[in-house]
């Protein structure tokens, strides 16, 4: 075995370790956030779909606080919904992170909306009936409460209408990627697999351990039908030997002097 396919099996194995350690973290939250949800709702008596979610929302609002929070050091994907809710402490973002995920637990669809125009805010989106999308404010925030509490609003209602707080909206906070930002606007994905995974940071870490070896997979396979290909444009014969012998061989097939005359013609 070279010292290329040991250190790439080397790299295999650590993604591979790490993609399990982290959705084992995943499944851990989950777990404990299942338990939480239904707490919750049991506290606050609640039953009906409409019920749970409002229940839901108010918890948060009561028990995760922004403020006296700084903006530094906060980690690129953001904290998990366990840390917001355990900490106490998060932005509208963590907030909606957290609703999301407690909702989840009932089979109850949602995704964040990230808000923009005079009032940047990030607010969920929640399946209040089969359907049925509303826009839910899992912040205690009283710029943004009384408006989006005063009725169910869909996303649409609130974008660019007269009185609204807000003129713009993405699902992805594409405003947070380089070159981008203020060309892509009003991105709409509907809650699934991605919405999903977007807010679960330790799903994306195991997500990309095991994507990391995947990825290497798929390129040694094109690699050596790249390289089968080319042999056959040259007309070498592969034998199974190993990727450098094969290389070299048509290397040395393709500076060989090639005859005037086939043997026959001689």
């Amino acid at each position: 075995m070279t010292n290329r396919l040991k250190v790439a099996n080397g790299i295999i194995i650590i993604s591979l370790v790490f993609g399990g350690y982290c959705y084992h973290r995943y499944r851990q939250e989950q777990r404990w956030l299942a338990v939480k949800a239904r707490e919750i709702v049991d506290q606050a008596g609640a039953h009906t779909r409409r019920e749970k979610i409002m229940a839901l929302r108010d918890y948060i609002r009561l028990n995760v606080r922004y403020e006296g929070l700084s903006q530094d050091g906060r980690p690129f994907l953001r904290n998990t919904a366990w840390e917001t809710l355990q900490s106490g402490r998060g932005y509208c973002g963590e907030a909606t992170r957290a609703l999301v995920n407690l909702t989840a637990q009932f089979g109850i669809r949602a995704h964040r909306v990230n808000l923009h125009g005079p009032v940047n805010h990030v607010v969920a989106e929640v399946e209040v009936s089969p359907g049925n999308f509303r826009l839910v404010d899992p912040q205690d925030n009283s710029g943004t409460n009384p408006y989006l509490d005063e009725r169910d609003r869909a996303l649409d209602e609130v974008v660019g209408c007269s009185g609204s707080l807000f003129v713009d909206y993405s699902n992805l906070n594409l405003r947070r990627v380089p070159l981008v930002s203020g060309v892509v606007q009003r991105v709409r994905v509907r809650a699934g697999l991605l919405t999903w995974t977007l807010e679960n940071p330790w799903l994306i870490l195991a997500d990309l351990g095991v994507g990391i070896p995947l990825l290497g997979f798929l390129a040694l396979g094109f690699d050596r039908l790249l390289l089968r290909l080319y042999a056959y444009r040259l007309g070498v014969r592969l034998r199974p030997l190993n990727h450098q012998h094969a290389v070299q061989g048509l290397r040395d097939k393709k500076l060989a002097p090639v005859p005037l005359h086939s043997p026959s013609q001689v």
